[in-house]
């Protein structure tokens, strides 16, 4: 073996990064650039080896909604009866990216851990909208960075009680107070590890009880809508439905949202 062999170990470099170009993370509108170069990288390494590396581009793209821009008639259409549900969640974001992310606990360990605020992460936010027009579940992604709705997947509606109990759920199936949605908060508690150690299980529950307490407060102040939060939900469905594996990842908070009487 010669001695100036590199090598790279691919998978394993590449799971580590993923912890920090995410898409809510303050690194993730880089992770084009960072590809690009890892890229120039290895078409300099791979002619040492006797081969020919050729990048092939494939763009995939999501339907999506946009949060605080006006929409393009070509743009994903928002189904009926959403539009309350989105103002909240764009108040919400709009309180999020101003400088209220992160808990004062947070920031305490990332100074203690010499973590600048602005690296912290955030928790991801799923969005489950009931439509009754159209008899179907809309599950959607809050992507921070872009601010906007990323549509992961529409099926036949489900009734409340498949991811949560009929005693934590059955107020919300009376006709005059029919639910019309669902936001999930979840944390990554491997990558929080990463980033903060032992005290990364204890970050990714103050945080959830902060963005909690904050859709409460937005659902306050918004018009035709208003949030319970609900802290019990059956786990398995929860994970099935936004494909986490409950083990690195899991659903750390719900709040159910009707419709304003």
């Amino acid at each position: 073996m010669h001695s100036d062999t590199t090598h790279i170990g691919w998978r394993r470099d590449q799971q580590q990064l993923a912890y920090l170009f995410h898409a809510q993370s303050v690194f993730g509108e880089y992770e084009f650039l960072m590809h690009r170069s890892r890229l120039a990288s290895l078409q300099k390494q791979t002619p040492r080896l006797g081969l020919e590396l050729r990048a092939v581009k494939q763009f995939v793209s999501v339907p999506a909604i946009k949060l605080h821009t006006p929409r393009n008639p070509d743009e994903f259409p928002v189904p009926a009866g959403m539009e309350p549900c989105l103002g909240l969640l764009a108040q919400f974001h709009r309180l999020r990216s101003s400088g209220g992310a992160a808990s004062g606990d947070a920031l305490a360990i990332g100074k203690e851990l010499q973590i600048p605020p602005q690296h912290l992460d955030q928790l991801e936010v799923y969005f489950l909208f009931k439509c009754g027009r159209s008899g179907q579940d809309y599950l959607f992604y809050l992507h921070t960075c872009k601010a906007e709705l990323q549509l992961l997947q529409s099926n036949p509606a489900e009734p409340l009680t498949r991811y949560m109990p009929p005693y934590a759920s059955e107020e919300w199936h009376e006709d005059s107070r029919a639910w019309t949605g669902v936001v999930l908060c979840t944390a990554n508690l491997q990558r929080a590890g990463m980033l903060f150690g032992d005290r990364g299980y204890r970050v990714c529950f103050l945080e959830a009880g902060r963005m909690t307490e904050q859709l409460r407060l937005c659902a306050e102040q918004s018009d035709g809508v208003t949030a319970t939060h609900v802290a019990v939900f059956y786990d398995r469905a929860i994970h099935s439905l936004l494909g986490i594996d409950g083990v690195t990842e899991v659903c750390t908070s719900s709040l159910i949202l009707t419709a304003s009487r």
